[in-house]
């Protein structure tokens, strides 16, 4: 836990009034040129405000939400059949709407406002727009567009925003830490950083050389069940920020593998002549080096057999696999080993083989 500071404080309030200073002061010239465009498009018969366009200054958000009200000023229902935006960081719904003659309907608009280019990252405030096409039924394609725009404020900009530990972790073994670099666009206390329950230690830590910069580590649980997890980190600005505002969200995902696993875990054979067999070996191994026997083999009856090498070992023990080419065309059989440890505990341990088979070739017709 870091220590708030006064300085850091005092500073970081400072900063908190320079950057609506200077959201206040971009945002009038943003605003005053917007408003002297017309929002009207006789060739569609849409009108929009144009302060509809403008979502004013807000902190950034993944999901930010903006309603667009459009009236249909013709004496005719309007059809739109879908809308493209000049991001993908846009979506809209409904996706297709009729408007009647003379009426109004709302669209609601999302925006993704952590998307900005490599030069924004490091601003605290930056202007951002993107244009909305509505494509009419009856009309040429995207004829006009509307330009959604605003000023977006950033507290906290983290290195990345997707974590992914791989099939690294394994049940029962320490896991390893990831580290993630955050950037302070202003002076701040400190961050405060949560997920749901169950799920990963978080720890936050300031850097001695620059007070802008944290460290926040992210250490997997062993309460997450075996197979892919993914959960999100909130990560919340704490000092010259208003509470919930300017939270960033980052993604941690990957997979918790067994300790007893197959290597390799899928044998590719390739290509070979019907009738002929191929071997290859495979060694199961408990990473934990746990003393366990394979009690029973299932081989799928796909033209796979399967034998014991001699020597086997605590925690591990190699097989000769064994397949005979039966089909043309790709093929794909699993074998499942049952281990049984010491103390009576079992597990099941899969292993695909796969192989195509081609016609053999008669040595004697060339």
């Amino acid at each position: 836990m870091i220590r708030s500071q006064d300085a850091h404080a005092r500073s970081g309030k400072l900063s908190f009034l320079i950057l609506f200073v200077t959201f206040a002061s971009i945002g009038a010239a943003t605003v005053s040129l917007r408003y002297s465009l017309s929002s009207r498009d006789d060739s569609l018969g849409l009108e929009i405000s144009p302060s509809a366009l403008d979502f004013g200054k807000v902190w950034e958000a993944k999901d930010f939400q903006c309603t667009l009200p459009l009236q249909n000023v013709t004496e005719s229902p309007i059809e739109i059949t879908h809308f493209a935006a000049s991001c993908e960081c846009v979506s809209v719904l409904p996706s297709t709407l009729v408007i009647p003659a003379r009426e109004r309907r709302v669209i609601v608009v999302t925006i993704n406002l952590t998307s900005k280019r490599p030069q924004e990252r490091r601003l605290a405030v930056r202007q951002f727009e993107t244009e909305l096409r509505p494509q009419i039924s009856g009309k040429e394609a995207l004829q006009t567009a509307w330009t959604i725009h605003g000023l977006v404020g950033t507290a906290l900009e983290p290195d990345l925003e997707n974590v992914n530990f791989g099939t690294c972790l394994v049940q029962g073994l320490p896991y390893k830490p990831i580290t993630v670099k955050l950037h302070a666009t202003m002076p701040l206390d400190n961050v405060r950083a949560t997920c749901a329950p169950g799920h990963a230690q978080l720890d936050i830590s300031r850097s001695q050389a620059d007070a802008q910069t944290f460290t926040l580590t992210v250490t997997p649980l062993e309460t997450i069940p075996l197979g892919p997890f993914s959960f999100t980190v909130r990560l919340q600005p704490i000092g010259a920020v208003p509470e919930n505002a300017a939270t960033r969200t980052i993604t941690v995902s990957g997979e918790i593998m067994d300790h007893m696993q197959a290597f390799p875990g899928h044998i590719v054979l390739g290509a070979h002549p019907l009738g002929t067999s191929i071997e290859e070996t495979v060694v199961l191994k408990s990473l934990k080096e746990l003393p366990m026997e394979v009690v029973g083999i299932d081989d799928g009856n796909l033209g796979i057999a399967v034998r014991p090498l001699p020597a086997a070992r605590d925690g591990h023990q190699s097989f000769i696999i064994k397949q005979n080419i039966l089909e043309l065309g790709s093929h794909s059989g699993l074998v499942s080993f049952h281990a049984r440890f010491k103390d009576g505990a079992t597990c099941l341990v899969p292993l695909r083989v796969t192989y195509f088979g081609i016609e053999r070739i008669n040595a004697s017709a060339q």
